[in-house]
């Protein structure tokens, strides 16, 4: 177990994304910042083009990830960047970014950032949770879609690796979610996002530790901090005392040895303590799921 901090105990409340306990040393998270470019353009016609090989290269970016997530993780969660694609191929989407190419002569960056901003501004002001949840989903298209007109690696994270550990970020995308290396990240802990967002979907899908929506608590995590992480109630607590741990394992123990109990359960016939047979079904994805 890696030495810890002699400051005192310090907790932080979130959004439980995924049940499951970690404890481990932080690894923060950054990712690379773009400087939209605001120069006005002289060639519409190159910047369509630009736009056009943009929208191709974003395009199979989407459904290679969408094919490792088929096959890794589920079809149902696979289907999460099928609805990222029709997003990019919105034709009033595409409509209103061509219009600012060609009637104001801006350029393709700033086309793209203005229309989806625009879009994720207006989800984000929802009252509805899962429609606000979309918001992300818009600013990691537009996300894409900017990095290859900007010659960038797409929505790429900044992770220094040393050993695993728990990642901390201002956000995680499905994309990045689908495709950690679950030997290097135990669990991940972000300032934004909620229990409907399809990072925290995906987490609960991979069985991965998960606290979400921590806001300004965030920036109080440090790079080598030790902490714990509780998926089921959301809550980190930094440098925990000997004696949470403790706790924390005991906890572990009793949910370890419910899921042995369903376990033994699963394959009697349902029928309830009077007599009555019932029907027990369950929503998959696929074959894989039944176990």
């Amino acid at each position: 177990m890696p030495e810890r901090s002699s400051q005192g105990e310090r907790h932080y409340s979130g959004v439980p994304g995924s049940s499951g306990i970690a404890h481990c040393r932080i690894v923060v998270a950054g990712r690379v910042s773009r400087e939209i470019p605001d120069a006005p353009i002289t060639d519409t016609e190159a910047e369509l083009r630009r736009l056009k090989e943009a929208l191709i290269s974003t395009r199979r970016d989407l459904v290679e990830i969408q094919a490792r997530v088929a096959a890794g993780v589920g079809l149902n969660e696979a289907n999460i960047f099928e609805a990222h694609l029709l997003v990019l191929e919105d034709p009033a989407v595409l409509t209103e970014i061509r219009s600012r190419i060609l009637e104001k002569n801006w350029n393709a960056e700033q086309s793209v950032h203005d229309v989806f901003e625009s879009y994720a501004n207006a989800l984000a002001s929802m009252d509805d949770g899962f429609l606000r949840e979309r918001a992300a989903d818009v600013r990691d298209i537009s996300g894409r879609l900017l990095d290859h007109l900007m010659g960038l690696t797409p929505n790429r994270l900044v992770v220094n690796w040393k050993e695993p550990g728990i990642l901390v970020a201002h956000d995680l995308t499905p994309g990045d979610t689908a495709t950690l290396d679950r030997t290097k990240v135990l669990g991940f802990a972000t300032e934004v996002g909620g229990r409907t967002s399809h990072t925290a979907i995906m987490a609960r899908k991979l069985g991965l530790p998960a606290v979400v929506g921590l806001g300004e608590a965030v920036k109080q995590l440090r790079n080598g901090d030790y902490i714990l992480l509780d998926g089921y109630s959301g809550t980190i607590i930094v440098n925990p005392t000997d004696q949470t741990l403790f706790g924390y394992g005991q906890l572990k123990q009793r949910r370890d040895l419910m899921e042995e109990k369903l376990q033994a359960l699963r394959d009697l016939p349902t029928i309830t303590l009077d007599g009555h047979r019932i029907l027990l079904a369950a929503n998959i994805d696929n074959t894989q799921d039944i176990q």
